[in-house]
């Protein structure tokens, strides 16, 4: 590169240079290129299914007219954290001899949660995800179902209790 003394490199300069080696910048393009192309053949492919879930509030309506509560963040978050919790860790590790790994996230501040699995196969991911998602709302209809009946013995032994008040001042 010749310049003139005291001045810096121009870009008619830099053009010059690359004319004068211009198949070494081919063959270094042609170099990078097919480096690129060998790598990403001999990837493995990858495909990834999304299961989605619908969080609903826990405690539910009160009465058959009364409009669903709305769910907290807070509750989005916390179910977040359960879909790969223990019991539906357990659940998935049963049904498919193995628990693979699966990213749950939020959509867009919503109350629905994806269930992503990532697989060598399309058929695979989808299974994957699947089974995640019917697990942990078999997990969460189970704790519902344990929550009514604990609520439905103590009303009966409230009513029990009542019921002998109710004996007692009348004798």
């Amino acid at each position: 590169m010749t310049t003139e003394p005291g001045a810096g490199p121009t870009l008619r300069s830099y053009t010059r240079l690359v004319r004068r080696r211009k198949w070494w910048v081919a063959g270094l393009a042609l170099l990078g290129l097919a480096a690129s192309l060998a790598l990403s053949l001999t990837q493995p492919k990858q495909y990834s299914a999304t299961a989605q879930i619908l969080v609903q509030s826990a405690t539910g309506p009160t009465s058959l007219s009364t409009a669903p509560q709305q769910v907290t963040p807070t509750e989005v978050q916390t179910m977040l954290q359960l879909v790969t919790s223990a019991s539906v860790l357990n659940a998935v590790r049963r049904q498919l001899g193995g628990a693979p790994a699966v990213q749950a996230s939020e959509v867009a501040q919503t109350d629905v949660i994806n269930i992503t699995a990532i697989a060598a196969g399309p058929a695979t991911a989808a299974r994957i995800s699947n089974v995640y998602a019917r697990q942990f709302v078999t997990s969460q209809q189970s704790v519902a179902v344990k929550n009514a009946t604990n609520a439905e013995t103590e009303l009966r032994a409230q009513i029990h209790s009542t019921a002998q008040e109710i004996k007692t001042l009348r004798g």
